[in-house]
């Protein structure tokens, strides 16, 4: 009787020892997970553990400096091919950069110094409408 119970208390320890395992196991491997979630990055963009790329990559209004940091931290980069238009925002074809003399656009609800011709021709609409009323 002892025997058994001896043989049954070490079949029970083995089996709780293999699910600790297994938990643990499950644990790292969930761990490894949401370090690969974090590596996820957005279109025409590449993981690297490089910081220097991250902090030096190119943009559309200057090149990459020749003289980068060295920092031990990691993120995304644009592919080859790709710069970002500002440092903030998403990698785009460097063919698609605006030209250097060329402004930005700036978006303007001052519909009055519009060079649209549209807004011009709503312009004179409201004009019209204005001296037919008045007469």
């Amino acid at each position: 009787m002892f025997r058994e119970f001896f043989i049954l208390a070490i079949i029970t320890m083995i089996i709780v020892n293999s699910t600790g395992d297994n938990t643990e196991s499950s644990t790292k491997s969930s761990m490894e997970s949401t370090t690969e979630a974090v590596r996820i990055c957005g279109r025409n963009e590449i993981y690297t553990e490089n910081m220097a790329e991250v902090a030096c990559q190119s943009v559309c209004s200057k090149q990459k400096p020749d003289d980068c940091p060295h920092l031990n931290v990691s993120g995304c980069i644009c592919l080859d091919g790709y710069k970002r238009r500002t440092p903030a925002s998403v990698c785009i074809l460097a063919s698609d950069c605006p030209a250097k003399d060329q402004d930005p656009v700036v978006l303007s609800d001052d519909s009055e110094d519009s060079d649209d011709p549209r807004d011009q021709d709503q312009d004179d609409q409201d004009d019209q409408d204005s001296s037919d009323n008045s007469e």
